[in-house]
């Protein structure tokens, strides 16, 4: 399942690059409430043919990505899948435990892709996920160990019409209650390239992580369950929160003869950005979840 990647080479020297802020100082605004943060979680009434009737949970939470989407080409470099990957396998431990930490505060587990899949037909089930969609994110990678998903490459991407089939959301949903999650997360990282001289540097543009509650009402023989939804619904979208960094660096570079040389490296200071987001991530998540169950009059 894991593609071979062009290694990078790193070289931990002082670049002349600059940007006016760096990760690390625009991570304390965020952790001040200054930062600019966006929640879109839904609290909405779920339709009766959703047949929605137990509580959504958020307790034990599964990462079903990680992945890195490119803004703007690489001019003189092929910018591919492959390159988003070697810049998501630098991020991966920062936003899997940055994202632990935050969530054990308030009592919940959430999982890597590598603890949550415990037998072979797990892992079976997880790297055979399609998304049937006709809107496809390009020049997007996963970390190793996660599932590169194109069709879930956008903030706020979900299913009905124009968007993702229904079924796709099954397969997803079916795939978290074997493995005994609430929910699955999206973390989507959007990066851009930017820089006239020789030295260029890759800038962190936005972070999302999407949401997907797993229906906690077990399938019922003999109901008609809705054929336009795919029949019964296993999960649901509901909402996503967003950072908007404003391209600050993540790591100055060059390139030569087509591959990537790393003059500096700021993944320290990414860490210190989302464990700054973390928290805000997870309080917006509960505060959306409570309205949403109690809108729906759930226990």
């Amino acid at each position: 399942m894991k593609k071979s990647i062009t290694m990078i080479c790193l070289f931990l020297i002082v670049s002349g690059t600059a940007i006016a802020q760096s990760l690390s100082d625009y991570a304390k605004d965020v952790a001040a409430g200054k930062g600019s943060v966006v929640h879109n979680h839904s609290s909405m009434k779920w339709p009766g043919k959703y047949y929605v009737e137990n509580a959504l949970k958020f307790k034990k939470v599964g990462i079903l990505s990680i992945m890195v989407k490119a803004n703007d080409p690489v001019y003189g470099f092929q910018w591919t899948a492959q390159g988003a990957s070697i810049i998501a396998n630098t991020i991966k431990d920062q936003v899997a435990t940055s994202l632990k930490q935050s969530a054990s505060e308030k009592g919940i587990e959430i999982l890597t892709p590598e603890e949550y899949l415990t037998s072979e037909e797990l892992k079976n089930e997880y790297w055979s996920l399609e998304f049937d969609s006709p809107r496809k994110a390009e020049d997007i990678g996963a970390a190793d160990g996660y599932h590169v998903l194109p069709a879930l490459g956008f903030e706020g991407a979900t299913a009905g019409p124009g968007g993702i089939k229904y079924d796709s959301f099954y397969d997803m949903g079916k795939l978290a209650q074997k493995c005994g999650l609430d929910a699955f997360i999206v973390v989507l990282v959007n990066i851009s390239y930017n820089g006239d001289g020789p030295v260029k540097y890759f800038g962190v543009y936005d972070v999302a992580i999407n949401n997907y509650m797993v229906n906690q009402t077990p399938y019922k023989e003999g109901v008609k369950y809705a054929k336009m939804l795919g029949g019964y619904v296993a999960n649901m979208y509901t909402g996503n929160s967003i950072l908007y960094v404003g391209n600050r660096k993540l790591a100055d570079l060059i390139i030569e003869k087509k591959q990537f040389k790393v003059v500096e490296d700021n993944t320290t200071g990414f860490r210190e950005l989302i464990d700054a987001f973390a928290t805000p991530y997870i309080n917006a998540t509960l505060e959306g979840l409570e309205k949403s169950n109690k809108k729906n009059k759930l226990k």
